[in-house]
């Protein structure tokens, strides 16, 4: 049973799905909690084993939004987009 306030992982299976799907291989999923030193030692280790490490989460506006300093941090390229607005379209039936 889900404890309240916490949501379930979705993102790791649809991701893994959708690039299963286009033909990569996927070598493996991590959750790590919200934590500056966890994120950063995952991304390490995804780099060592893969070409293309995918992060979903971790990006927020403020304090809390490590993922980007993570990447500036550990590539020589850095963030190339930052901040991207999601909407949802509804259609009513």
């Amino acid at each position: 049973p889900l404890e309240t306030g916490k949501i379930y992982d979705i993102n790791s299976s649809a991701l893994a799905a959708l690039a299963k799907k286009q033909g990569f291989v996927v070598d493996g999923t991590l959750t790590v909690k919200d934590d500056y030193e966890l994120i950063k030692a995952a991304v390490i280790d995804g780099k060592s084993k893969s070409d293309i490490v995918v992060l979903s989460g971790g990006s927020s506006k403020g304090k809390k939004d490590m993922t980007s300093l993570i990447i500036n941090e550990l590539s020589s390229g850095g963030v190339f987009t930052h901040g991207l607005a999601l909407y949802r379209l509804c259609k009513k039936f």
